[in-house]
């Protein structure tokens, strides 16, 4: 007896679903990523334009507000001691320098006074554990070295500077504080964590010629908040 072909049937072909539905998602996913991309691309840019246009901003506000005819108007009520008059006469009498870093992170407080006559006094407030050591250092400058600081500070135009708002605070920075005092007008110039002055290389030259006191007092008083450097 023959046998009928018992060859088994042939299946039919299923629809490849799962392929189709991978492919749709993964282009899907595609244009979210493009979107997002160019969404983000326009966001930096737009940013990054804002950053731009905002510092070119007060850029061209600092320079204005720093011009000859701004700082005249800003100075016009300042009272600036008449240094000028003294240096060319070297008559020094009325005349006392003052210099003092305070209230910083870093080995204490610096306070130091020169008058006209070559008396300089020197005090240094060092912080430790638990008490407070006061150093005092006394000193009597020539005429000569008395007049190389304070003819320094009239022809750098120390006493013209503009005091000025940073807009930010630094903790631990302390204040630098110049004082100068001519027959009794005063003009005090300080630079901290929230106030500046407008040309900080001018300050940093007043304060260098004050910091070479250091040769008659016999002390280094150039104390400076920790991790920062003033000037060179």
């Amino acid at each position: 007896m023959k046998l009928a072909n018992s060859s088994p049937p042939k299946l039919a072909r299923r629809p490849r679903v799962g392929l189709a539905f991978s492919w749709g998602v993964l282009g899907g996913l595609a244009v979210i990523a493009a979107t997002i991309l160019v969404t983000d691309s326009y966001s930096l840019a737009r940013e990054a334009a804002a950053a731009c246009w905002n510092k070119a901003r007060a850029t061209v506000a600092m320079a204005a507000r720093r011009s000859p005819p701004a700082r005249w108007w800003r100075l016009r009520k300042v009272t600036i001691p008449d240094l000028r008059t003294a240096v060319a006469t070297r008559s020094y009498q009325g005349t006392v320098v003052e210099y003092s870093w305070t209230h910083g992170h870093g080995p204490g407080d610096v306070f130091v006074r020169l008058d006209g006559r070559g008396s300089c006094d020197l005090k240094l407030m060092r912080r430790r554990p638990k008490q407070q050591a006061i150093e005092r250092y006394y000193a009597a400058v020539s005429r000569d070295g008395v007049h190389d600081i304070l003819s320094t500070i009239d022809r750098i135009r120390f006493l013209y500077l503009l005091q000025e708002r940073t807009g930010y605070i630094v903790l631990g920075y302390g204040r630098f504080s110049v004082t100068v005092t001519v027959d009794g007008k005063s003009r005090t110039l300080l630079f901290d964590g929230m106030q500046t002055v407008d040309d900080m290389e001018t300050f940093d030259k007043a304060r260098t010629a004050i910091l070479s006191l250091k040769k008659e007092l016999g002390v280094d008083f150039d104390w400076q908040p920790y991790g920062y450097t003033i000037g060179e």
